[in-house]
């Protein structure tokens, strides 16, 4: 009988968390069918400024406004955001075979900025197993920035990777005097899908950061475009990184 109750707690640990497991899992599927599907070769992915009327509306042109959803507890630990803050669900794409990325935008109410996430979902397991940043920008006393992504294929396996850009400018003043000085700085990352897993990787040749910020700026004026020679030189990158194994005629 001494051991006949610690079995049962343990039995009852055991079920209550399948339990939990299963209304996790049922959750994670009703939120992912909250995304539209669709295809692309090239996706820029892009926050639009402050939360206006005009930016965020229903009639705006906007791509990226998505729909208000209620995210499961759970997404908003992985993500580590506020329960006040909003979250719209907006595309689902495939990355690889039953992998696909959740392109979800968050909304800071306090700090009135947007947040657009990639939530790695597995359709097998229905489990979320990363999340990456997209785009985000900000402002505040003496500086701002933002982040943008861009989905393509990098690497030519027929997968979807991810290119993004950051930078901050901060204002500053120069020798203790009234002249105010301008810092800006940028950087680009790869997110490069190796075996079903996105691998980060910087770019640290200035040439080549160079080269993508003329290819992808920032502003959605113009549709991004990637030169051969960006091209060419991002492949090296990559391969220099040991993310991808160089062909023999390389």
């Amino acid at each position: 009988m001494t051991h006949f109750k610690p079995f049962l707690f343990a039995l009852f640990i055991l079920l209550n968390t399948n339990i939990l497991f299963a209304q996790t899992k049922k959750q994670l599927s009703n939120f992912y069918q909250n995304f539209d599907s669709i295809k692309f070769e090239l996706l820029h992915l892009y926050t639009d400024g402050l939360q206006a009327t005009a930016s965020y509306s229903s009639n705006s042109s906007y791509p990226f406004k998505g729909k208000k959803i209620n995210p499961p507890p759970l997404l908003k630990k992985v993500l580590k955001v506020d329960h006040t803050n909003d979250c719209f669900a907006i595309f689902r794409y495939s990355i690889a075979p039953q992998i696909e990325g959740l392109i979800l935008r968050v909304y800071d109410q306090e700090m009135q900025s947007n947040t657009i996430y990639n939530l790695i979902y597995n359709t097998s397991t229905q489990t979320i197993r990363e999340s990456i940043l997209l785009a985000h920008d900000y402002q505040a006393e003496g500086g701002s920035g933002a982040t943008q992504s861009w989905i393509l294929d990098l690497d030519n396996n027929h997968q979807l990777d991810i290119l993004t850009r950051s930078y901050y400018d901060k204002y500053e003043y120069k020798n203790a005097s009234e002249e105010v000085h301008l810092i800006h700085r940028e950087n680009s990352y790869l997110n490069i899908v190796k075996q079903s897993h996105f691998q980060r990787t910087p770019v640290q040749n200035e040439d080549l950061q160079q080269l993508i910020a003329n290819d992808f700026p920032y502003r959605p004026i113009y549709a991004p475009f990637m030169s051969e020679d960006t091209h060419k030189k991002l492949l090296n990158n990559i391969k220099k990184s040991g993310l991808v194994i160089p062909s023999e005629t390389d």
